[in-house]
């Protein structure tokens, strides 16, 4: 027993290295994107808004900050780019509870809207990824998601694991109007086939209060993950089996 107590004691002593260096590293991160930040308010002050947005979204990578979001909403807007300010107005609106910051930002948008076609992409289930015109440029958020984009032609398309993918679809965009697109995203299904002894048994899938999903033996589909198949039949004892289904 002794050596597996030295063995335990030496792996939390790793734990707690690790957890040093990592707070370290966290430290110096959070200098570099104050410096950033503090060189972007600089070079904004004297009316250099390009050099500002460099830093400003230097400082963003580093440490994602919502206050930081909204300087680089208000460096695009001096640079008369006014789809990317109505998006970074839109991130930096996004969880902020405090009602005057949320007003601050609400002005913001108010007088940039006109400038921009504004695209509301929805899915059903929400939370699924969206994409512009190509996937290589990166996602542009989760639905519901509220976008200001150029005017003309644009390609949406939404991806949520667990999910079918679906096609894309196309919508014209005009400036100071809005536009809404919509996906309904089907689950990827597993066949689960059950089978044994007692042919009969009530199957219940990961809820033994449930209404029965069918009688053994059968099958029945179930999304990719972890389930509980419950068992039970009169005149015998109940029983339970854990399953996993995979992502095809």
């Amino acid at each position: 027993m002794k050596p597996i107590v030295a063995v335990l004691y030496r792996s939390i002593a790793v734990v707690l290295c690790l957890l040093v260096v990592r707070a370290a590293a966290a430290d110096d991160l959070a200098d570099e994107a104050d410096l950033q930040f503090r060189l972007g308010a600089q070079r904004y002050e004297q009316r250099d808004f390009q050099g500002a947005l460099e830093h400003f979204l230097a400082s963003n990578r580093l440490v994602p900050n919502r206050n930081v979001v909204f300087n680089i909403a208000r460096a695009y807007e001096q640079l008369g780019r006014a789809p990317d300010a109505f998006r970074y107005y839109q991130q930096a609106l996004d969880g902020e509870a405090e009602a005057a910051t949320r007003r601050r930002i609400e002005v913001a948008l108010e007088r940039i809207t006109p400038q921009v076609a504004v695209l509301r992409v929805e899915s059903e289930p929400p939370g699924a990824t969206v994409f512009l015109d190509r996937r290589e440029l990166g996602p542009r958020g989760t639905t519901p998601r509220l976008l200001g984009l150029p005017p003309g032609r644009h390609r949406v398309f939404v991806e949520k694991s667990g999910y079918e993918a679906t096609e894309p679809r196309d919508v014209e965009l005009k400036v100071g109007q809005q536009a809404r697109v919509s996906f309904r995203l089907s689950a990827v299904l597993g066949n689960l086939v059950v089978e044994g002894e007692p042919a009969g048994a009530v199957v219940r899938l990961d809820d033994a209060d449930a209404a029965p999903s069918c009688e053994m033996p059968c099958s029945l589909a179930a999304a990719p993950g972890r389930h509980t198949l419950y068992l039970s039949k009169a005149g015998y004892q109940p029983s339970e089996t854990v399953v996993d289904v995979p992502v095809r």
